[in-house]
């Protein structure tokens, strides 16, 4: 299974699958928000880098369609943005709600989601 990226918005989570890999148009947009080349985003990244983080969830909620205000996002408190190694058991593969309640073998994933980016 694929690791997630949870937004924790105020008026709840928001869920995208977190990319592996990153076109051109991509990586230009992370260059824009962070002001980093691409040889420089992991070791930025591993250092916790806000803006890097931010960079990954805007642009996982762009593959999915949604479009993040980049001053709510900014304005989230930090640590609001967590990458989740497994799915939200209560959402099928599509993001829309699952209509069976998981089992009760499925681990349960905090509000916030999984590690801190």
């Amino acid at each position: 299974m694929s690791a997630e990226i949870v937004i924790g918005w105020p008026e709840g989570e928001r869920r995208y699958q977190l990319p592996s890999s990153y076109t051109y148009r991509e990586m230009g947009r992370i260059k824009t928000i962070t002001g980093l080349r691409a040889g420089e985003i992991e070791q930025a990244l591993v250092a916790g880098d806000s803006e890097v983080i931010i960079a990954i969830a805007v642009i996982a909620a762009e593959r999915s369609g949604d479009t993040i205000d980049m001053n709510k996002i900014e304005d989230l408190e930090f640590g609001a943005i967590s990458v989740a190694d497994e799915p939200d058991p209560t959402q099928a593969a599509d993001g829309v709600a699952a209509t069976e309640e998981p089992s009760s073998s499925t681990p349960e994933i905090p509000a916030a989601g999984g590690t801190p980016v």
